[in-house]
């Protein structure tokens, strides 16, 4: 297949819904480094009672999960982004892969949920996209029309 033959519009879509997952990536990175920030800065501090006390040994754990789940959020952002870069240069591989993270992209939140529509319609779209100069009755022919083409019987 030339370079020139690939599926623009599903290429598009799937590129612009992937760019919505690395935007709440984005929004979820700096909301959860703002609930950190927050709770150690002025909660931590004014800690007195015995359950509050408590919660300061328990911190530590909750700042990991949260790098942790952002390291999750990030992987999955990275790979829709990458599954939309590869339809460019394998379009059946990078549409398969590129359905999958819209469907399973729930640690971004699907993308504000309109990336994960873009993906499914661009993955679609470049699924079912044929180049132009393929035509589908000669790579189909069957044993009767290969010997009327050659002129036997």
């Amino acid at each position: 297949m030339p370079q020139s033959e690939y599926p623009r519009v599903g290429y598009m879509l799937a590129l612009i819904g992937s760019l919505f997952q690395v935007l709440a990536a984005f929004m979820e990175t700096f909301g959860f480094g703002f609930m950190i920030f927050f709770y150690s800065r002025y909660y931590l501090p004014n800690a007195y009672s015995q359950y509050e006390m408590h919660m300061m040994h328990v911190f530590p754990v909750v700042a990991i999960s949260f790098v942790v789940l952002l390291m999750i959020v990030w992987a999955f952002a990275l790979i829709s982004l990458f599954s939309a870069l590869l339809i460019r240069s394998n379009p059946e591989a990078g549409a398969v892969l590129t359905l999958v993270m819209a469907l399973i992209s729930f640690p971004t939140f699907w993308g504000f949920l309109i990336g994960s529509v873009l993906m499914l319609v661009g993955g679609i779209l470049a699924l079912t996209f044929k180049p132009s100069g393929s035509n589908p009755r000669t790579s189909q022919t069957g044993p009767s029309e290969a010997g009327q083409a050659s002129g036997q019987p």
